[in-house]
């Protein structure tokens, strides 16, 4: 679902204050992957966060979709850079978020379209990919 050099959004689960924390994927292995020390996104600081932290985890694809799943930190690790290991759960636990303020829906509908002051002559359609929105 995601890959090294992708970056993710961290959102701790289980804290008062609404933190989030950005971070880059740099090593991935079965049930686990490295990131690089998370970075505040309000301060711009590094981060250090305790192992067993849980977190919600939000990344998109190369298809601009966008995914979150639950992880926690593993543990730590000194290497050419400094590490932090968090649990890779199943890919089939990711969640397909939708944030559009209107869900989009692929359905064909038939419309008749009417012109508000006879610009040009009515004339019936089929809708295509439509995003359901409140009217004025």
């Amino acid at each position: 679902m995601f890959k090294i050099g992708d970056i993710l959004l961290l959102e701790p689960k289980y804290t008062p204050q609404k933190e989030k924390f950005n971070c880059m994927v740099v090593e991935m292995g079965m049930g686990w992957f490295y990131t690089d020390f998370p970075i505040d996104v309000e301060t711009g600081k590094i981060a250090f966060l305790m192992d067993g932290t849980q977190f919600n985890v939000t990344f998109s694809n190369e298809e601009q979709a966008v995914y979150v799943f639950e992880s926690e930190v593993l543990g730590k690790v000194k290497g050419r850079i400094p590490m932090m290991q968090l649990l890779l759960p199943e890919a089939e636990t990711f969640v397909k978020i939708q944030r559009r303020q209107f869900v989009r829906l692929d359905v064909t509908l038939e419309t008749a379209i009417h012109p508000e002051h006879s610009e040009f002559t009515p004339f019936r359609a089929l809708t295509e990919d439509i995003s359901l929105a409140e009217l004025p």
